[in-house]
């Protein structure tokens, strides 16, 4: 599993109202075989208090399959989601 990496990220904010803001992210690209396959993909989380008080959550992943090597072809195959609430649509709900 030479190149191969997992990460992950944890983050907290305080915002000008005062409602904290938290988010979660964990980070993996696997490479096997000498690097002829991979598995990359992250999957995240954030969570915050909307004005009104009540908590607000949501999600986003990628998950990747792919066989980087061959003689002619390379395959990717990848699948990625996001839910509502992610905090990119955090001042939508503000």
């Amino acid at each position: 599993m030479e190149n191969s990496s997992v990460g992950f990220m944890t983050a907290a904010a305080f915002h000008d109202r005062g409602f904290p803001t938290f988010q979660r992210r964990r980070r993996l690209n696997l490479r096997f075989e000498e690097s002829m396959y991979a598995i990359d993909g992250y999957l995240a989380g954030s969570q915050f208090t909307s004005p009104p008080g009540s908590p607000v959550s949501g999600a986003a992943g990628k998950l990747g399959l792919a066989k980087l090597e061959d003689a002619h072809w390379v395959v990717l195959s990848a699948y990625d989601f996001a839910t509502r609430n992610f905090s990119r649509e955090r001042s939508r709900l503000l």
